[in-house]
């Protein structure tokens, strides 16, 4: 990173799950939450106030090791926010009530502690509501500027422009279509596309959080087979882009992407969630038009979640999506890492450079081992 920042650095992307509010269980706000709820004297406890002082310490835990404030303080940086900025799997919940509802999944404690359901979804907004205020105290903050309540963003950057998308703070499974990104946004989104000029805008790079290509749909739709359910992961399956809930919505965003790559802009999606990194192409046989997915996580926490398992042991390294676009699978990684990502208009060149930690044993078997600041991959994308 010194490296770069004295040649070329321009900002950084922070995509998502900069904090795990629920990550460790000393620290788990929603554990906490559990144990200090109560309807006392008719009060329901605690206050959004009180909830928004736990997410204010967990981004003061997290952003307070030396590391991470030299990167946020020194680079410029741009932020968007993944579940664990709200609680794992937000807006991956079934919570329209009937059988197959999961509202205690989320309050263990309810029944102990005398709480109605009606209470429960009084405090999950509560929760929701502090998040949303800490988000934007803490990381929204110094994005550019957007309507109250509106957390997708674009970026100008010359020739290269960059669109933000917020994938949790619209997500919810319970509506009846548009659960991912709320069709206002995608209005919004496929709007700001249809109106980039090729001539001015060269190069598109749009940030979703979790990946859009990702797995195979037979394992994204496994949510209600017994081994998901026994290892806790419906909601991390729902979560996906593949799943049948959000096919209509995937292929609508797709779609924009795939049109707007044969107007001759070279299209990128950035993406993280699944603590593996992996680059993929696609390509539309209609119109020749081809667009990557680059995918970089995480700096920290490289344990395999079940969608990075997927990909790294049962995915084929190429194929036909269900959409009917054909994709192959160009670097797979899975160790902690970051991505560098480098356009240079006037080569028309697009890099792709994957960092993680490297080091080489020195002949001395009494010497320390020296580390490796070469990135461990460098693709450069043909569009």
């Amino acid at each position: 990173m010194e490296r770069h920042y004295a040649k070329d650095f321009r900002f950084l992307l922070a995509g998502g799950d900069q904090v795990y509010v629920d990550g460790v269980t000393s620290l788990d706000i929603w554990k906490y939450l559990n144990g200090a709820m109560s309807r006392t004297g008719g009060q329901l406890g605690p206050t959004q106030d009180e909830m928004a002082s736990w997410y204010r310490d967990i981004y003061r835990g997290y952003w307070g090791f030396p590391s991470v404030r030299k990167a946020f303080g020194r680079f410029p940086t741009y932020m968007i926010w993944d579940d664990h900025e709200l609680a794992d799997g937000w807006g991956s919940l079934r919570l329209a009530g009937g059988k197959d509802d999961e509202l205690d999944e989320r309050f263990p404690q309810r029944k102990a502690k005398g709480l109605s359901r009606a209470d429960c979804l009084t405090l999950l907004g509560r929760m929701e509501q502090a998040a949303k205020q800490v988000y934007a105290e803490y990381q929204h903050s110094h994005n550019p500027d957007t309507p109250a309540g509106q957390y997708d963003y674009a970026i100008d950057c010359g020739s290269t422009a960059v669109y933000v998308l917020d994938g949790r703070g619209n997500r919810d499974i319970n509506r009846a279509e548009a659960r991912i990104l709320g069709k206002a946004q995608m209005k919004r989104f496929t709007d700001w596309l249809d109106a980039l000029d090729p001539t001015a805008t060269q190069y598109l790079f749009v940030v979703a959080a979790v990946p859009v290509l990702h797995m195979k749909p037979v394992f994204a739709n496994a949510d209600d087979n017994v081994l998901a359910d026994l290892a806790n992961l419906q909601d991390d399956l729902r979560d996906s882009w593949e799943h049948a809930l959000h096919d209509k919505e995937r292929r609508q965003l797709l779609k924009a992407l795939f049109r707007t790559a044969a107007r001759g802009i070279r299209v990128s999606i950035l993406s993280g969630d699944v603590h593996i990194s992996a680059v993929f192409r696609m390509t539309d046989a209609q119109t020749g038009a081809t667009i990557y997915q680059l995918t970089s996580s995480a700096l920290t926490y490289n344990k395999p979640r079940f969608l990075g398992w997927v990909l790294g042991n049962t995915v084929p390294d190429e194929g036909e999506s269900d959409d009917g676009y054909h994709f192959k699978r160009l670097a797979l990684y899975t160790d902690c890492n970051f991505g560098l990502v480098t356009v240079d208009p006037q080569l028309d060149e697009v890099t792709f450079q994957l960092y993680g930690m490297q080091k080489v044993s020195h002949p001395d078997a009494t010497a320390a081992d020296r580390p490796v600041t070469h990135s461990i991959a460098k693709l450069e994308l043909t569009f």
